[in-house]
């Protein structure tokens, strides 16, 4: 409803007649009575609404009150916390068992204690397979025997499961030591891991001194052999590329073999251990007593070269002779004669394929010659 001033009501008489203004008056009237009749349903309406607000305010204002005495005690007992880790109680004597998902987790050690082992072979991580097998093993073996003594798993007899594991972990030892021999025909083998085998093998098995460096030769041999006169597809073929990747595997096998050997041989200075012997022997975890035993042992049997020393000069000249006989004899037998037919047996034939064949071959192997160089610590200039 518009509300009028005084100069509209005087309009209001001066242009309107009475009847017209009579019915202005009962209409703005019945304006009046149906605002006020909207304004209490209005209010009639929400009444209850405003009760169940105010209701709702009371609630949140105690839990507000609630919330803040809750504050007060943690902070209390955050107080009271950082006062007693402050104060740590004395540890007891008495050995309290374990709980149950910690024996769970050495039943599960324990299972897959031989997958790791192979792992580590895999990986030519010698030593540490070593040390697995000769010494975490066992340890862990007695380490769930002794808990399941005083402890038990509701449901589960787990005794049969490690009577398995212990007759597995009984050929670890072996498993590692045929690993390292294994590797030594392995054709990505490095002067380290070669090294590493060396030592893993004699801290499991101590007689085999006398007979590893001709085994190591016996198996570079057969590998070099493999290469030379085995099938060309496990190299790319008869194309360039893979008689390329057949002649270099060839050339690093047979050098690297001969530089290899050697430095296992060779003493350090005032007659210690083979420098490269020394750096395997240094990653034995000494800290357990029967490696640190072993790593003594195999000091001694290094020094001054040991018996490999003496072995060296007649299994070297064996090796070297088998591949560069006497002239005219077993010539296609040699290291160049089988380079002289896997070249001529490829399509490699014009002069500028075979100039480029001798290009990259001999990048290739200068490139090998370095870093073998720089792995066995010799400076010589090749």
């Amino acid at each position: 409803m518009v509300r009028q001033d005084a100069g509209a009501v005087d309009d209001l008489f001066r242009q309107k007649s009475l009847q017209e203004i009579h019915g202005i008056l009962q209409n703005t009237r019945a304006q009046v009575e149906a605002k006020k009749t909207e304004l209490r349903e209005l209010v009639g309406d929400h009444y209850r609404s405003v009760l169940e607000s105010s209701d709702h305010i009371r609630a949140m204002s105690d839990c507000a009150v609630q919330v803040a005495h809750g504050a007060e005690k943690l902070e209390s007992l955050i107080a009271t916390m950082r006062e007693l880790a402050g104060k740590p109680p004395q540890p007891d004597n008495q050995w309290e068992p374990e709980t149950e998902f910690t024996l769970c987790e050495h039943l599960m050690e324990l299972l897959e204690m031989p997958e790791k082992v192979r792992g580590l072979v895999a990986e030519l991580n010698f030593v540490k397979a070593a040390k697995a097998a000769l010494v975490d093993a066992p340890a862990l073996h007695s380490q769930v025997q002794e808990r399941l003594r005083v402890e038990s798993l509701p449901g589960f007899d787990p005794q049969g499961l490690i009577a398995q594991q212990a007759a597995a972990f009984r050929s670890l030892p072996r498993q590692v030591a045929g690993g390292c021999v294994d590797a030594f025909a392995a054709a990505e083998l490095t002067p380290a891991a070669a090294a590493e085998a060396f030592v893993a093998h004699l801290v499991l098995d101590e007689a085999a001194a006398s007979s590893l460096l001709r085994r190591f030769i016996a198996c570079r041999s057969s590998l070099l052999r493999d290469i030379l006169e085995g099938s060309g597809a496990a190299f790319g073929g008869d194309s360039q590329e893979g008689l390329l990747q057949r002649l270099s595997a060839a050339a690093m096998a047979f050098e690297g073999t001969i530089v290899v050997a050697s430095s296992l041989c060779t003493p350090g200075a005032g007659g210690a251990a083979p420098p490269l012997l020394a750096s395997a022997l240094h990653r034995l975890d000494t800290s357990n007593e029967i490696l640190k035993q072993k790593a003594a042992m195999l000091e001694a049997v290094f020094r001054s070269g040991g018996s490999m020393a003496t072995e060296l000069a007649p299994l070297g000249l064996q090796f070297v002779k088998s591949w560069a006989p006497e002239v005219g004899r077993d010539s296609g037998k040699t290291f160049s004669g089988h380079f002289e037919a896997l070249i001529a047996s490829s399509s490699s034939t014009t002069c500028a394929e075979l100039g480029q064949l001798q290009q990259l071959f001999t990048q290739r192997l200068t490139a090998f010659r370095r870093a073998l160089a720089e792995s066995v610590g010799d400076s010589r200039d090749w």
